[in-house]
């Protein structure tokens, strides 16, 4: 079973990447460098060389705040690129499985979203991902949606990784408090990917749109305040600077956020036979890993 990993340089890619090679999984991983989603031409002559038997895409414009002045570039990859893949995976009658966002919501919610749930994103982040997200059910037959929320990780670019590094700079910081979501662990989600993978090698592909995110919902400020607590566990030396609460409305950022966007998890745990992501537990797992890879460099 060769599968396709687009993304490759993302903290997910490199989570997907230590997974599979852990569960002996064959495949190929492809960064933007090595290939450009949004050509449609160059994305289908790839495909057609490798003949995978799913194409898992987990790339992505993240960053929110500059999506806004960005919207071209972040629809480029978001949703052309999204839609490019499910027309050229449908012609190849390849699976394909697509990573999307919380924040695809409104965050008006009193509850977690389920998978089902009208979609109405508060930016231009969200919009490119929303648009990409029917694109997919739109031009691909046999495609899975997984969205999640506020992945954090050893790899990449991520807030436990921006925590940590704030944390060793400055003495106190300013963190929101009113914004509620599910903190996911990056390797979690990846052996819920790994799952569904599996799954389809016995030719029972899960179809459809699914949610994975953290176990128990949080704030910015508490899952920082758990950072800086799982950081002093491991490294006493470690003083934890004085964080101050403060609201949306007065954190200055070019993007607004929903206030609440956590995910029910219970339709693709059931599916899969695995549990949400523990933030609780995963959050030190990930810093010691993050400590051990800085020794190791």
């Amino acid at each position: 079973m060769q599968i396709l990993i687009i993304g490759a340089a993302g903290q997910l890619g490199k989570s997907l990447q230590e997974h599979f090679t852990l569960l002996q999984i064959n495949y190929v991983a492809l960064s933007k460098d090595d290939l450009d989603i949004s050509d449609q031409s160059m994305l289908a002559r790839t495909l057609e060389s490798l003949r995978p038997r799913i194409v898992i895409n987990v790339s992505g414009f993240t960053n929110v705040d500059l999506a806004e002045s960005n919207k071209e570039l972040a629809f480029q990859i978001n949703a052309i690129g999204p839609e490019n893949l499910a027309k050229c995976c449908d012609q190849m009658s390849i699976p394909f499985i697509h990573l999307s966002t919380d924040y695809v919501f409104d965050g008006l919610s009193n509850k977690p979203y389920m998978p089902e749930d009208l979609a109405n994103p508060k930016n231009i982040y969200g919009l490119s991902k929303v648009t990409g997200e029917n694109a997919i059910q739109e031009f691909a037959k046999s495609y899975l949606i997984l969205r999640t929320s506020w992945v954090y990780g050893e790899y990449g670019s991520n807030f436990l990784k921006t925590m940590l590094r704030l944390g060793s700079e400055k003495t106190e910081i300013s963190i929101v408090s009113d914004q509620i979501g599910s903190p996911t662990y990056a390797g979690d989600l990846a052996k819920v990917i790994a799952k569904i993978c599996f799954i389809q090698q016995d030719n029972k592909f899960l179809e459809g749109i699914y949610h994975y995110g953290g176990l128990e919902p949080c704030s910015w400020f508490t899952f920082a305040a758990e950072i800086f607590d799982a950081m002093q566990t491991i490294d006493p030396s470690f003083k934890i600077p004085d964080l101050k609460p403060i609201l949306s409305k007065n954190y200055k950022v070019a993007a607004p956020r929903p206030l609440f966007s956590v995910l029910d998890s219970s339709k693709i745990c059931n599916a899969v036979g695995l549990e949400p992501s523990n933030w609780k537990v995963k959050v030190p797992e990930a810093i010691s890993k993050i400590t051990n890879i800085r020794h190791e460099t």
